[in-house]
């Protein structure tokens, strides 16, 4: 019998070989050499690196077990952790019981909740050396749908919150992303404040009615509650953690609206995020109305072109290839790609992405057996 095992990854109550860092770049496979393409090089935010630029989405499951994860989530996030993508974003994860979008969501208010995150989630993707994030939202007081007409294309009706309520959502949020970081150790945080959800519908002017200091008068009123949120979040997770902010970047229906929310407002509160301690600025479409829902891929490179440079850049998008997605960091200079349903399609997207352009990354032990590029995984055994 051979005298050599496979190391074990340390501070994991069973057995995994201790991997590389997956999703890595290693060489061009015809031996050219040069820098990796633009989609797989590292990525450096404050305390942590990223190996790939290549992101799983967030994408809700309505999977949980009393708002707490189960073996599905560790086998539905697991398979992503184990074949080399850059990054894991957790499906929106509510910060109160009041704020679900259905009563199988996620929840994160409790060191319980956060106790699950860590054994049915978090811990699997450490072991696997994948960086993990969770995206925190709050979907606001929509419970009660009421019929309307079809001209109005809305989605729901919004409820007026009173200044006292604004104040403890605020600090909700930051107790769930202390939770997040402290208790059930997710490397980074991701901000919802796109889709309809309670933040966005402060910013719009044709939701937001108030007219006190988060009223919808003026710009600076309409994002008070989301500075609010980026400042508490912050003030909660120290200056190591990355903070990403999903927005969706403008509405599809300000050509019938002027007052309601356009680019040249995403790329003025950009810099505002910037300032209050946001890192990744994550576009998407998606509003309140029905035909909001796709955001057009050309808005990247003007709000790229108008940002701070430190802020960083990522955006979803009906990417299926890898030279596509490649190109679409070369022309329009996105840092970050995150990728949603062609992950559930082929959870081995990177490694196909990969093959298309010719090119090897670090796989993890299990799947690379024999065929390893060298022997660092192995040691002797007593």
């Amino acid at each position: 019998m051979s005298t050599l095992a496979v190391k074990p990854c340390p501070n994991v109550p069973y057995f995994t070989p201790q991997q590389p860092v997956l999703g890595q770049f290693i060489k061009y496979n015809d031996n050219t050499r040069g820098p990796p393409p633009k989609l797989f090089e590292s990525l450096k935010i404050r305390g942590l690196t990223f190996p790939n630029r290549i992101g799983v989405s967030p994408m809700c499951t309505y999977s949980s077990d009393n708002n707490e994860p189960t073996d599905f989530h560790q086998v539905h996030y697991g398979a992503w952790a184990t074949r080399g993508c850059g990054m894991i974003v957790v499906e929106c994860t509510g910060v109160d019981p009041d704020g679900l979008t259905s009563p199988n969501d996620l929840g994160l208010w409790s060191k319980h909740q956060a106790t699950k995150h860590f054994q049915k989630i978090v811990e699997f993707a450490h072991s696997q050396n994948t960086n993990i994030g969770i995206q925190l939202g709050h979907y606001g007081l929509k419970k009660d749908i009421t019929a309307m007409a079809d001209e109005e294309q809305s989605l729901y009706r919004p409820h007026e919150y009173t200044k006292k309520m604004i104040q403890d959502i605020v600090k909700k949020w930051g107790h769930a992303a202390k939770l997040a970081v402290n208790n059930a150790h997710y490397d980074f945080i991701e901000i919802q404040a796109g889709h309809g959800h309670l933040i966005s519908e402060f910013m719009s002017c044709e939701k937001n009615m108030r007219d006190d200091e988060y009223g919808g008068g003026s710009f600076a009123t309409r994002v008070q509650l989301l500075m609010d949120v980026v400042d508490e979040v912050r003030k909660n997770i120290g200056d190591q953690v990355p903070i990403f902010l999903r927005l969706s970047t403008a509405s599809s229906m300000e050509e019938m609206s002027r007052d309601e929310w356009s680019i040249e407002d995403t790329i003025k509160l950009s810099k505002e995020l910037y300032e209050h301690g946001v890192d990744v600025l994550d576009i998407t479409g998606g509003g309140h109305h029905v035909n909001e829902m796709k955001a057009p891929s050309h808005r990247i490179k003007m709000i790229k072109s108008q940002t701070p440079e430190g802020l960083k850049l990522a955006s979803p998008g009906g990417i299926h290839s890898g030279r596509e997605a490649e190109m679409l960091f070369e022309e329009e200079n996105l840092d970050i790609l995150l990728v949603g349903r062609p992950f559930l399609e082929n959870p081995g997207l990177v490694w196909t992405w990969c093959d298309e352009m010719g090119i090897s990354v670090n796989e993890a032990v299990q799947y690379t057996w024999g065929f390893y590029p060298d022997k660092a995984h192995l040691m002797k055994k007593k």
